[in-house]
């Protein structure tokens, strides 16, 4: 479920791991979090109404600015010492003669190799503790909990900071980081909501649950991802090393950003929700629940069966899953997660208020949308390169579609339908 990718590759996603590819970049900002904090919540406790609020937020915006600037420093010196180290470790690599004495030219490139990544790791840790609590401080500006328990800025702060992973490894920004950026910030909101002391209405239980799914599907496809690369296809793993030597920082910061932005939009009908718990829920809503319960299911099942077959005998890894739901439909998995997010978006129909929350939560329906397209396509163009030779691949492609045995749109030879 590579979706994301699509979108920066023309939904080629699983075409590219084929040949080259498939998280956790966090750290403690210790005492200076603490600090900050504390700040954060003087500010809170000393404002009555607004008009201590501007005093409290300036010297909060120099520590901000200050946090940034260091930062930048940082990454600045860190960037000009790598290039130092890596043009010394290109020399010596030039340098090695075989005919001479390969050990001892093998034995300098090894160390200056562990220097380096030592470097990398101190240096990185030290950019972590000073970007930590800005993004604190950007989320406690906006905190108010007379109003909502949890805020905009509070949830992209979350989701950013799962998503990260992608930093560690590439691919994980549309893999691990993708499920964990789209399901914790729902969690960090359902707690709020839940815990609020100051909260008049009570959350019904119909809207826990929306939210819940959400919540339990991230923690699935985490799950999944992370059984899949590690215990289930081992040699993904060094594909997804692979693809992560060749990214570089901008790109890496680029998809960050962007996904993160994407992955708050999709979860804007859970945010509609819990914030209007007054919202009653029509037979509409009901049926979405019953949508998203059954897609998370199909999904979920079909991964786990897909998984079982390839890793059942080793001969399997390469050959086409054709049983259990796979007999039916050519990616259940993706339909499951097409009818999740679908009932996901119809839950919050009646609490859409205002055109933000209509951009926001259509902005992201058609965003999943797009890129489920993309990658069914991805897919099934790689299928047909690996299985077709397969007169019984061939036959089922035919008379089938990720639908079942059903077609929205002509089959051409050359594309996959959808």
């Amino acid at each position: 479920m590579y979706c994301s990718l699509a979108i920066l590759r023309g939904g080629n996603v699983e075409q590219h791991l084929a040949s080259s590819t498939d998280q956790d970049s966090a750290s403690d900002s210790g005492q200076t979090t603490t600090a900050t904090m504390d700040s954060i919540d003087t500010s809170e406790n000393n404002s009555d109404e607004n008009i201590n609020r501007p005093s409290t937020k300036i010297p909060i915006f120099q520590q901000t600015t200050q946090q940034w600037g260091k930062a930048s420093r940082t990454m600045g010196a860190m960037g000009e010492t790598l290039k130092t180290k890596m043009d010394d470790l290109g020399a010596q690599l030039q340098s090695i003669n075989l005919n001479k004495n390969p050990k001892l030219h093998l034995d300098a490139v090894l160390t200056s190799t562990s220097d380096t990544v030592g470097h990398i790791k101190r240096e990185s840790s030290l950019v972590l503790k000073r970007l930590a609590p800005t993004v604190v401080l950007l989320a406690g500006l906006f905190y108010d909990p007379q109003t909502t328990p949890i805020t905009l800025p509070a949830i992209l702060a979350v989701t950013l900071a799962f998503s990260a992973t992608g930093f560690y490894l590439f691919l994980y920004f549309i893999t691990v980081g993708y499920v964990l950026g789209v399901s914790m910030p729902v969690l960090a909101a359902l707690v709020a909501h839940h815990t609020n002391p100051l909260s008049k209405d009570t959350i019904s239980t119909l809207t826990s649950v929306h939210s819940g799914l959400v919540v339990a599907w991230g923690i699935r496809g985490a799950l999944f991802f992370m059984h899949r690369e590690f215990i289930s296809w081992p040699e993904l793993h060094d594909k997804v090393v692979a693809v992560n030597k060749n990214a570089r920082f901008n790109a890496k910061l680029f998809c960050w950003v962007v996904f993160s932005l994407f992955y708050v939009s999709m979860i804007t009908p859970c945010l509609c929700r819990l914030g209007s718990p007054q919202t009653s829920w029509s037979m509409l809503g009901k049926g979405a629940i019953g949508l998203q319960a059954c897609g998370l299911l199909l999904e979920s099942v079909a991964d786990i069966q897909k998984s079982s077959f390839k890793s059942r005998l080793p001969e399997n890894r390469y050959l086409w899953c054709h049983e259990g739901l796979w007999k039916y439909s050519t990616h259940p998995n993706y339909l499951g997660e097409l009818m999740f997010w679908c009932g996901t978006f119809a839950g919050g129909l009646s609490c859409y208020h205002t055109v933000t929350h209509w951009i926001g939560a259509t902005v992201g329906f058609m965003f999943i949308i797009a890129v489920m397209r993309g990658a069914i396509q991805s897919l099934g163009a790689k299928h047909l390169r690996k299985y077709g030779t397969n007169v019984d691949f061939l036959e089922f492609r035919r008379t089938h579609s990720v639908l079942g045995p059903f077609h929205l749109t002509p089959h051409p030879k050359d594309r996959v339908s959808f």
